[in-house]
């Protein structure tokens, strides 16, 4: 997935480590996993048999065994049965992951200007590279000319774009019914983009390649916790992510709805300049 946060914690998903304010949270490796799953599926109550396949899928063990994890995880967040604000429990369904989580931004840093006195040092030298520089400005202009010739030249395949809503069958019709209006949004603004192409749904077993936009919507309280997450579609690496929560009075969810949509496209087309 990505590096995360939440509250006062802070999760690699990848390294799994979860640091709190006091520093790395010592904790075993199965219920960081039982942590990610949680995150993964958080708009939703995920069952306990899923949970017990899914941790452990070539072993039989009990439901002490995730009884145990859940424990652990409740101990290490500081977490509470009676009040959650992390791992929420409700009978008959299962588990969810209550809190708000934050995905850290991938998208690349404008480059710093270099210290004073390496501009000095490049002021001093520049005068006697003036002639060497005119000479390597022609070659360069040439050389840039003939990879433009070579490019109209070449067939540009477009990327293809699969945009995923992610909710279960049991989820509360208000948030579904938000996630899939963003996911339209992104959709009809991707459609504009120039190189990208936005197959139909009866065609995206054949596109095993390019970039999948995963929106993930749930209710949380008086708002809605919203991410999207743009992966490669054939390796499943997380490239960018962001979380918006969002009150869910009309005005609001109407212009964020926009925002969401454009923030997605910028980070598809920076990634695709960027490769």
């Amino acid at each position: 997935m990505a590096e995360l946060f939440f509250a006062e914690f802070r999760f690699d998903t990848k390294a799994l480590r979860l640091e709190g304010p006091d520093g790395e949270v010592e904790i075993r490796a199965k219920t960081l996993e039982l942590l990610t799953y949680l995150i993964n599926h958080r708009n939703r109550f995920v069952p306990r048999d899923e949970l017990m396949e899914k941790l452990w899928p070539e072993v039989t063990v009990t439901a002490s065994s995730l009884t145990q994890c859940i424990s652990e995880l409740r101990q290490a967040l500081g977490d509470s049965v009676n009040e959650p604000r992390y791992v929420e429990t409700r009978i008959k369904k299962g588990y969810r992951f209550a809190a708000t989580v934050y995905f850290r931004p991938t998208e690349h840093l404008e480059p710093l200007p270099p210290p004073p006195e390496v501009l000095k040092e490049r002021g001093s030298s520049s005068r006697r590279n003036r002639s060497l520089i005119a000479t390597l400005l022609f070659v360069i202009t040439m050389a840039a000319a003939a990879s433009w010739w070579a490019l109209r030249q070449t067939e540009i395949r477009p990327t293809p774009v699969v945009v995923l809503l992610v909710a279960s069958l049991d989820s509360e019709e208000e948030p579904r019914s938000f996630g899939e209006r963003v996911r339209e949004a992104v959709v009809d603004d991707l459609s504009s983009v120039d190189g990208l192409i936005l197959p139909p749904e009866s065609m995206r077993p054949a596109f095993d390649q390019g970039l999948e936009v995963e929106i993930n919507c749930c209710s949380q309280g008086h708002d809605f916790e919203l991410s999207a997450i743009l992966r490669e579609r054939r390796t499943g690496e997380t490239l960018w992510g962001w979380t918006w929560v969002v009150p869910k009075d009309g005005k609001t969810v109407s212009s964020t709805t926009a925002e969401i949509a454009a923030r997605v496209r910028l980070a598809i087309v920076r990634h695709t300049q960027a490769t």
